[in-house]
C-alpha cells in the first residue's frame, strides 16, 4: 500500500487564510467575497473570545464553518481525483470527500496562527465566463511576496472556490498527481483508508 503524502507548506496554508465566508453574495463580485472572507478570518483570529485553551475547540469550530461557506470540498475532492473518480462508488465517493475535506481543513488550521501577520493585497479580478473567475492577490509573509490566484465557479447565486494556484502552482493539481499515483495500484477503499489514517495521526 502507498503512502498519503499531505504537503504542509504554504501552498496549503495560504489557501485558507484568505478564504472564510460567503454570505448573502447575490450582490457581491467574486473580489469582494474573497476580501470579506480574509477580513472576517481576521476577526476570529484576533478576538479574545476565541483565545486560549478554553476557547480552541469553538475557534476551530467558528473556522471550519467559514472554510465551508467559500469552498465546495465535494468539488475539490471531485477534481483532485480527476478521471480516477470513476473508480468510486457513489458511497465511496461520498466517503472519500467527507474525510479529505477534514483533513483538509485540520492541516490548515493546525497552522494557521502562524500566518495571521501576513499582509495580503488583493489585486485583480478576472471574469473568465458568467460562471468562472480569478481572483490575483499577494501574500507579503517574512518579507517575501507570494503571488496567489484563486478559482471560484458560480453555484447559483455564491460564488465558490474550488482550487488556488500559490506561485503558479495548483493545489487541485497537485492532489491529482498524488491521487494518480496512488490509485494505478490501490484500490478507492485503500485510498480512503489511507485518507482516515491520516485524521487519526492529526487527532
Amino acid at each position: 500500500m502507498h503512502r498519503l503524502i499531505i504537503p504542509l507548506a504554504s501552498l496549503m496554508l495560504v489557501f485558507f487564510i484568505s478564504s472564510g465566508n460567503a454570505v448573502a453574495q447575490t450582490a457581491q463580485s467574486p473580489m469582494k467575497v474573497i476580501e470579506n472572507a480574509y477580513n472576517e478570518l481576521l476577526s476570529v483570529l484576533n478576538d479574545p473570545a476565541y483565545q486560549g485553551k478554553e476557547a480552541e475547540a469553538r475557534r476551530q469550530e467558528k473556522l471550519k464553518e467559514l472554510a465551508n461557506r467559500i469552498f465546495d470540498f465535494r468539488k475539490v475532492s471531485l477534481l483532485a481525483l480527476g478521471r480516477n473518480a470513476r473508480k468510486f462508488k457513489k458511497d465511496e465517493f461520498d466517503q472519500f470527500a467527507t474525510l479529505f475535506a477534514k483533513l483538509l481543513q485540520n492541516t490548515y488550521i493546525s497552522r494557521i496562527d502562524t500566518y495571521k501577520d501576513a499582509k495580503v493585497s488583493f489585486d485583480k479580478e478576472r471574469i473568465l465566463t458568467p460562471k468562472k473567475a480569478l481572483i490575483e492577490t499577494t501574500v507579503t509573509y517574512q518579507g517575501k511576496k507570494i503571488p496567489i490566484t484563486y478559482r471560484l465557479y458560480k453555484n447559483g447565486n455564491e460564488w465558490k472556490g474550488y482550487d488556488v494556484l500559490v506561485e503558479g502552482i495548483s493545489l487541485i493539481k497537485n492532489y491529482r498527481t498524488q491521487f494518480n499515483e496512488l490509485l494505478k495500484k490501490d484500490t478507492p477503499a485503500e485510498v480512503i483508508k489511507m485518507v482516515q489514517a491520516k485524521l487519526d495521526e492529526q487527532a
